[in-house]
């Protein structure tokens, strides 16, 4: 669980993303997430348009609705290739959805000692919001 979230119920505010609405919790995300069978049915309605934000609806789907905690970033390449849609570096994708403020993934680990190691990744309540809000079709996301 990444520091910002606080109490049992992971309750945070998620500040102007959504207009200003009040605090969502993590069950509330999941309870809130479109039922989709198919990856390329959440990137088409999320409509992901830098690469930043296919990495993140990506992660999203491996998060959220297949239950993976973390993940590794050659996964949602792969994911995202099936589509069409991969992405020439997708470290340098997620790294700028770390340096969003607040931020949007967090690296939980690496493996390895090259450059080319394995880095494991989660996507934060914040990056959780944020791809809701692009489900939705808000335009200030």
């Amino acid at each position: 669980m990444s520091p910002s979230m606080r109490g049992a119920d992971s309750s945070v505010s998620n500040g102007s993303n959504l207009g200003g609405a009040s605090d969502v919790t993590e069950e509330e995300i999941a309870e809130e997430a479109p039922a989709y069978q198919h990856f390329a049915e959440l990137f088409a309605a999320a409509s992901p348009k830098s690469n930043e934000d296919k990495a993140l609806v990506a992660a999203y789907w491996a998060q959220v609705h297949e239950g993976q905690d973390s993940w590794a970033s050659r996964r949602l390449n792969s994911e995202l290739k099936n589509l069409g849609h991969s992405i020439a570096n997708i470290t340098d994708a997620l790294s700028s959805n770390m340096r969003k403020k607040p931020q949007r993934v967090i690296q939980l680990k690496k493996s390895g000692n090259s450059r080319q190691s394995t880095k494991t990744y989660k996507v934060t309540h914040e990056g959780l919001v944020y791809v809701q809000g692009m489900l939705r079709g808000e335009s200030d996301v």
